[in-house]
């Protein structure tokens, strides 16, 4: 008796420090998460608590289209960059989108148990390369390849830059669709079996748009991956802040201007403000794409429910 007393009493304890345990390491994230964004915010605020926005860093120097921050009148312009950010954006989506689905839907029906057992390791050990190996690998290789059959004008512009996102961005699509179409109950695709129907008619019929959900979700948080990326744009656009919408054409990006000077600027001076206003801006943008990704699957969920 006094023996499960004891264990009962030791399990109690286990239960509560284990508890513990995940609150505080739950906790310290958040307390980072918010003190990042503090951070961001506070040093963005230097273009209106030094002044600049009066100066140089002027609202209608940050809307034109100019990015020219190291000379006699600096030109702070963000749309070009923006607009780089969401041509690298569209083109990587319009690529691993498809690859991303369609190879999930490929693994979830079609594929025979040990292929699938060699696929979702080689797809997901993808996600592990680190960007800055894509990257090179686009720089030296892809970009070459692509301008000599494709014969453009620039070798490095928004397309080579997307298709080397897209290759970090395949892994995120094809795990969340994947796993969404794990989801879906057996006994229904039993049920379809046992009415006739082929594996077309179950993949396209049934898995597929049963999925949507999880396919939304794989595209917006895709989006906002190739958003942030920065290695691989670094190295694969050609960094010229060009504002047309011309996808042959060499781009900047948000986060790769960021990357490639911030560590030329003095802390605190008017170049350094501007580059944290684009990385707050980063944020922002973060922050709208998971809002419109909630807003959107608590939407559909209630309308399959209905």
């Amino acid at each position: 008796m006094n023996l499960i007393k004891d264990y009962k009493t030791r399990r109690k304890y286990y239960d509560i420090i284990s508890k513990a345990i995940v609150y505080s390491i739950a906790g310290i994230t958040i307390l980072l998460l918010i003190f990042v964004i503090i951070f961001i915010l506070r040093e963005s605020l230097l273009i209106f608590t030094k002044n600049y926005i009066n100066e140089n860093a002027t609202i209608s120097n940050l809307l034109s289209q100019k990015w020219q921050p190291v000379s006699l009148e600096p030109k702070y312009g963000i749309i070009p960059l923006v607009m780089g950010s969401i041509k690298v954006v569209v083109v990587a989506i319009l690529v691993a989108l498809p690859l991303g689905v369609l190879s999930a839907l490929y693994v979830n029906v079609y594929a025979h148990k040990r292929v699938k057992e060699i696929i979702k390791p080689v797809i997901e050990l993808v996600a592990g390369l680190p960007t800055v190996v894509i990257g090179f690998f686009m720089l030296t290789i892809g970009a070459t390849a692509l301008q000599n059959i494709f014969n453009w004008d620039f070798r490095l512009n928004a397309v080579v830059g997307g298709l080397g996102v897209a290759l970090v961005i395949i892994p995120v699509v094809f795990t969340i669709s994947e796993d969404g179409m794990n989801t879906i109950s057996p006994s229904i695709i039993e049920a379809a079996y046992a009415m006739g129907a082929s594996k077309h008619h179950i993949a396209w019929g049934i898995v597929l748009p049963s999925s949507f959900n999880a396919i939304f979700a794989s595209a917006i948080v895709g989006s906002m991956r190739a958003f942030g990326e920065t290695m691989i744009v670094l190295m694969a656009t050609g960094n010229a802040s060009i504002p047309l919408w011309d996808l042959l054409l060499p781009v900047r990006t948000m986060s790769a201007t960021i990357a490639s000077e911030m560590g030329e600027v003095h802390i605190g001076d008017e170049h350094y403000a501007v580059l944290f206003v684009i990385g707050f801006l980063l944020l922002v943008v973060t922050i709208i794409f998971n809002i419109i990704a909630n807003s959107v699957a608590a939407f559909l969920k209630n309308k399959m429910h209905s």
